[in-house]
Protein backbone atom coordinates (compact mmCIF):
# COMPACT_ATOMS: atom_id res chain seq x y z
CA UNK A 1 0.00 0.00 0.00
CA UNK A 2 3.17 2.85 0.67
CA UNK A 3 4.43 1.62 -2.61
CA UNK A 4 1.22 2.78 -4.03
CA UNK A 5 0.88 6.18 -2.53
CA UNK A 6 4.58 6.52 -3.20
CA UNK A 7 4.05 6.38 -7.31
CA UNK A 8 0.45 8.53 -6.31
CA UNK A 9 2.90 11.21 -4.54
CA UNK A 10 5.41 11.02 -7.76
CA UNK A 11 2.85 11.20 -10.29
CA UNK A 12 0.40 14.91 -9.24
CA UNK A 13 -2.27 13.88 -12.13
CA UNK A 14 -2.93 10.86 -11.31
CA UNK A 15 -2.90 11.90 -7.57
CA UNK A 16 -5.33 14.60 -8.46
CA UNK A 17 -7.35 12.04 -10.75
CA UNK A 18 -8.06 9.04 -7.92
CA UNK A 19 -8.70 11.79 -5.25
CA UNK A 20 -11.39 13.25 -7.08
CA UNK A 21 -12.92 9.34 -8.23
CA UNK A 22 -13.12 8.58 -4.01
CA UNK A 23 -14.79 12.07 -3.56
CA UNK A 24 -17.21 11.47 -6.55
CA UNK A 25 -18.16 7.86 -5.25
CA UNK A 26 -18.50 9.62 -1.37
CA UNK A 27 -21.10 12.32 -2.74
CA UNK A 28 -22.90 9.48 -5.03
CA UNK A 29 -23.03 7.39 -1.92
CA UNK A 30 -24.36 10.26 0.02
CA UNK A 31 -26.96 11.42 -2.47
CA UNK A 32 -28.25 8.02 -2.66
CA UNK A 33 -29.17 7.75 1.38
CA UNK A 34 -30.81 10.62 1.57
CA UNK A 35 -34.15 10.12 2.03
CA UNK A 36 -36.61 13.08 0.64
CA UNK A 37 -39.82 14.50 2.41
CA UNK A 38 -42.15 14.04 -0.46
CA UNK A 39 -44.26 11.16 -0.65
CA UNK A 40 -43.64 8.58 -3.47
CA UNK A 41 -46.75 6.20 -3.01
CA UNK A 42 -49.90 6.55 -4.01
CA UNK A 43 -51.38 6.79 -0.05
CA UNK A 44 -49.00 9.40 0.46
CA UNK A 45 -49.18 11.73 -2.47
CA UNK A 46 -53.46 11.42 -1.60
CA UNK A 47 -52.44 12.51 1.68
CA UNK A 48 -50.53 15.44 0.44
CA UNK A 49 -53.21 16.34 -1.95
CA UNK A 50 -55.82 15.95 1.18
CA UNK A 51 -53.59 17.90 3.39
CA UNK A 52 -53.59 21.03 1.60
CA UNK A 53 -57.27 20.60 0.92
CA UNK A 54 -57.93 20.86 4.66
CA UNK A 55 -55.72 23.46 5.23
CA UNK A 56 -57.89 25.57 2.55
CA UNK A 57 -61.26 24.65 4.17
CA UNK A 58 -60.19 25.39 7.58
CA UNK A 59 -59.63 28.82 6.71
CA UNK A 60 -63.36 28.96 6.32
CA UNK A 61 -65.22 30.02 9.86
CA UNK A 62 -66.79 27.30 12.21
CA UNK A 63 -70.53 28.43 11.16
CA UNK A 64 -69.67 29.14 7.42
CA UNK A 65 -69.73 25.18 6.40
CA UNK A 66 -73.12 23.04 6.44
CA UNK A 67 -71.71 19.83 4.34
CA UNK A 68 -68.75 18.54 2.89
CA UNK A 69 -67.71 15.94 0.42
CA UNK A 70 -65.19 14.72 -1.50
CA UNK A 71 -64.38 12.58 -4.43
CA UNK A 72 -61.40 11.20 -6.12
CA UNK A 73 -60.19 9.27 -8.79
CA UNK A 74 -56.84 7.51 -10.26
CA UNK A 75 -55.39 8.11 -13.67
CA UNK A 76 -51.93 6.63 -14.89
CA UNK A 77 -48.80 8.71 -14.78
CA UNK A 78 -49.08 10.95 -18.51
CA UNK A 79 -45.26 10.32 -18.80
CA UNK A 80 -46.01 6.50 -19.03
CA UNK A 81 -44.54 5.65 -15.86
CA UNK A 82 -45.62 3.10 -13.36
CA UNK A 83 -46.93 5.60 -11.15
CA UNK A 84 -50.40 7.23 -10.96
CA UNK A 85 -52.01 10.62 -10.01
CA UNK A 86 -54.76 11.50 -7.87
CA UNK A 87 -57.15 13.84 -8.20
CA UNK A 88 -59.65 14.99 -5.30
CA UNK A 89 -62.97 17.17 -5.55
CA UNK A 90 -64.19 18.51 -2.54
CA UNK A 91 -67.66 19.98 -2.03
CA UNK A 92 -68.64 22.55 0.06
CA UNK A 93 -72.01 23.08 1.04
CA UNK A 94 -72.30 27.06 2.89
CA UNK A 95 -74.89 28.53 4.93
CA UNK A 96 -76.73 30.85 2.82
CA UNK A 97 -75.92 33.90 4.40
CA UNK A 98 -72.52 33.23 4.12
CA UNK A 99 -71.00 35.11 1.39
CA UNK A 100 -68.41 32.71 -0.22
CA UNK A 101 -67.36 34.77 -3.15
CA UNK A 102 -65.94 37.57 -0.18
CA UNK A 103 -64.60 35.22 1.40
CA UNK A 104 -62.21 33.25 -1.75
CA UNK A 105 -61.27 36.81 -2.64
CA UNK A 106 -60.04 37.83 0.96
CA UNK A 107 -58.51 33.86 1.19
CA UNK A 108 -56.50 35.00 -2.25
CA UNK A 109 -55.16 38.06 -0.65
CA UNK A 110 -54.10 36.43 2.65
CA UNK A 111 -52.35 33.73 0.27
CA UNK A 112 -50.68 35.73 -2.04
CA UNK A 113 -49.05 37.19 1.54
CA UNK A 114 -48.26 33.90 2.97
CA UNK A 115 -44.50 32.69 2.30
CA UNK A 116 -44.39 29.68 0.16
CA UNK A 117 -47.73 30.38 -1.55
CA UNK A 118 -49.22 32.58 -4.81
CA UNK A 119 -52.97 33.19 -5.93
CA UNK A 120 -54.69 34.16 -8.67
CA UNK A 121 -58.37 35.42 -8.86
CA UNK A 122 -60.64 34.93 -12.00
CA UNK A 123 -64.09 35.88 -12.15
CA UNK A 124 -66.35 33.74 -13.67
CA UNK A 125 -69.39 35.78 -14.45
CA UNK A 126 -71.45 38.23 -13.50
CA UNK A 127 -73.18 36.74 -10.39
CA UNK A 128 -69.51 37.44 -8.75
CA UNK A 129 -68.45 33.34 -8.87
CA UNK A 130 -64.74 33.30 -8.42
CA UNK A 131 -62.23 30.87 -9.15
CA UNK A 132 -59.16 31.40 -6.81
CA UNK A 133 -55.99 29.39 -8.01
CA UNK A 134 -53.59 28.63 -5.54
CA UNK A 135 -50.01 27.57 -5.10
CA UNK A 136 -47.75 26.37 -3.02
CA UNK A 137 -43.91 25.88 -2.79
CA UNK A 138 -44.06 22.70 -3.77
CA UNK A 139 -46.09 23.52 -7.08
CA UNK A 140 -49.53 21.81 -6.31
CA UNK A 141 -52.31 23.46 -7.24
CA UNK A 142 -55.51 24.41 -5.61
CA UNK A 143 -58.22 25.89 -7.52
CA UNK A 144 -61.42 26.91 -5.14
CA UNK A 145 -64.44 27.75 -7.45
CA UNK A 146 -67.41 29.88 -5.49
CA UNK A 147 -70.86 29.06 -6.62
CA UNK A 148 -72.59 27.56 -9.72
CA UNK A 149 -76.12 28.20 -11.82
CA UNK A 150 -78.05 26.18 -9.88
CA UNK A 151 -76.30 26.32 -5.92
CA UNK A 152 -74.46 29.83 -5.65
CA UNK A 153 -74.46 28.88 -1.88
CA UNK A 154 -70.88 26.42 -2.65
CA UNK A 155 -67.64 25.93 -3.19
CA UNK A 156 -65.74 23.63 -5.02
CA UNK A 157 -62.10 22.93 -3.68
CA UNK A 158 -60.17 20.87 -6.45
CA UNK A 159 -56.79 19.54 -6.62
CA UNK A 160 -54.28 17.13 -8.05
CA UNK A 161 -51.01 15.16 -6.83
CA UNK A 162 -47.72 14.54 -8.33
CA UNK A 163 -47.11 11.33 -9.85
CA UNK A 164 -45.98 8.37 -7.47
CA UNK A 165 -43.79 6.02 -7.82
CA UNK A 166 -45.61 2.60 -7.73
Amino acid sequence: MATVFRRLASRPTLSFAVACAVLLLVVVVVILSIRTDKPVTLAGVTDEVNAGLDLIEDELPSDATVVSASTSRTEACPDGSAGSLVYIDRTITLAPEFDGSAWAAELAREYNDKEGWSSTVKTLDARDHLRVTLVNRTLLVYTLTTGSEDAPARLTLRSGSRCSLA
